[in-house]
């Protein structure tokens, strides 16, 4: 597959990462600027990118985010052989 991932905060895409081609297990370095709001909406979708169209391989949804989230400064969503995890660094 050939990797992306859209960060969504309230349901606007906020930021998307470079595609990593031909990989199933990928690190993006970011940072990427995002601001998330406490009970609001923070989603990671992670695509696979192909040359006509792309199709949602995975998504991890925290809605609400909750303030205990945000104080662990860290999202994890693991389900069937499939994870994503943001690490959130204040700035």
């Amino acid at each position: 597959p050939d990797i992306f991932v859209e960060i969504s905060i309230n349901g606007v895409v906020r930021a998307t990462t470079l595609t990593v081609d031909d990989q199933f297990s990928v690190l993006f370095a970011g940072p990427y600027a995002v601001q998330p709001i406490g009970g609001g909406s923070l989603v990671l979708v992670a695509w696979d990118e192909d040359v006509t169209s792309s199709q949602a391989a995975f998504q991890c949804t925290a809605d609400p985010l909750t303030a205990a989230q945000l104080r662990t400064r860290k999202l994890t969503c693991t389900t069937g052989g499939y994870s994503l995890t943001l690490t959130i660094d204040p700035r």
